[in-house]
């Protein structure tokens, strides 16, 4: 399904979310990209196995939270 245009409501809280997220200290990994094995990421569109996060905060490759954007 992916991620919405950025002109959606969702789109724009994504937009949001990302820079609240990088000051914060979160890295943000774009859907698809590379996760390194080491540091803080915010991972867009991380599959599970119910389906994709909006964003899955990850600390030194361990899954420890979920962003929802709505």
């Amino acid at each position: 399904m992916g991620k919405p245009g950025p002109d959606s409501n969702e789109g724009k809280a994504r937009i949001l979310i990302d820079e609240l997220l990088m000051q914060a200290g979160w890295e943000i990994i774009r859907e698809g990209d590379h996760i390194p094995e080491s540091g803080n990421y915010a991972v867009e569109e991380f599959q599970t196995d119910s389906g994709p996060m909006d964003y899955a905060l990850i600390i030194d490759g361990h899954v420890l939270g979920d962003v929802e954007a709505k």
